[in-house]
């Protein structure tokens, strides 16, 4: 069975306009969309996307702080106090990145593909990308620095 959003690609075709710097590229992808008559389907995912932004960044950002005060509270030290005050940050940084690359790009639905609104755009989605990985793993190792401050070893019910 084919589907009406078949060329959407499962998501894909979405991803790959956010990554591209190219002109070519990015009206090609739209130029898809335009012929199979999906910019209304593009258009909603786009606005069901700022819900999701608004909850993984929300999410990120609290996270980040429920770790920070873990840690601050669990070890004392430079290493530590100096990601548990930025990292919040960061993570509303990378929800207000996503918000002005989605603005770019309903921006290019609205006047067409131009290059600085494309470059722009993927500029924007490198740095959401980099920004959720980089809260990411430092979630990972706020837990892992957690889960070691409270190991004691020889004490029953640890393992």
């Amino acid at each position: 069975m084919i589907s009406v959003s078949a060329p959407l690609d499962g998501g894909r075709e979405i991803i790959a306009l956010q990554c591209t710097a190219s002109v070519s590229e990015a009206q090609r992808i739209i130029g898809r969309w335009q012929a199979a008559s999906l910019m209304p389907v593009v258009t909603r995912a786009m606005h069901i996307d700022y819900l999701f932004m608004s909850g993984y960044t929300l999410l990120l950002w609290l996270a980040c702080r429920r770790a920070g005060r873990a840690l601050r509270r669990g070890r004392r030290g430079n290493w530590v106090e100096l990601p548990a005050r930025f990292m919040p940050g960061l993570a509303l940084a990378a929800g207000l990145s996503d918000l002005v690359e989605n603005l770019l790009h309903e921006y290019v639905f609205a006047h067409g593909v131009a290059a600085l609104p494309i470059v722009a755009a993927s500029t924007f989605a490198s740095v959401k990308w980099s920004l959720v990985a980089l809260t990411i793993a430092y979630l990972v190792v706020a837990l892992l620095a957690a889960a070691s401050a409270r190991f004691v070893p020889g004490r029953k019910g640890d393992f």
